[in-house]
């Protein structure tokens, strides 16, 4: 996870109208994967989930989806119209709304982290 916030830190850097493209192709390429991470981790891969890791799970998430926003924000017309698909944020959405039906998350902050970012973050 550090190696993706760090990613992002990097891609919010760059200057060139394809530089931020491919930055933004990316992301959109590894959001559902960190999603599909956080869900393995609740299956008992890679040592469990610890609430914790779940909340630096969901500060990586969050981060990666407003890196995306403003990737996009920042392209020009002509660059947005070549963006094929964000169907792998709908990905995203739909493996942490599994996260959140098929865990007992016990704490509050967790449950909150985990709705705000389907609700407010992702569509």
């Amino acid at each position: 996870l550090s190696q993706v916030l760090t990613l992002i830190t990097t891609s919010q850097t760059v200057t060139s109208s394809e530089e931020r493209k491919s930055s933004l192709d990316l992301l959109l390429q590894m959001l559902p994967h960190i999603c599909q991470d956080l869900d393995a981790a609740f299956q008992g891969f890679s040592g469990g989930i610890e609430r914790s890791l779940f909340l630096y799970f969901l500060g990586a998430i969050d981060k990666c989806i407003g890196a995306i926003s403003a990737l996009f924000e920042s392209l020009p017309d002509a660059l947005k119209h070549q963006i094929s698909s964000f169907t792998s944020v709908h990905q995203a959405a739909e493996i942490l709304w599994a996260v959140l039906r098929e865990n007992a998350l016990l704490q509050s902050s967790t449950v909150k982290g985990a709705l705000k970012l389907c609700i407010d973050k992702m569509p």
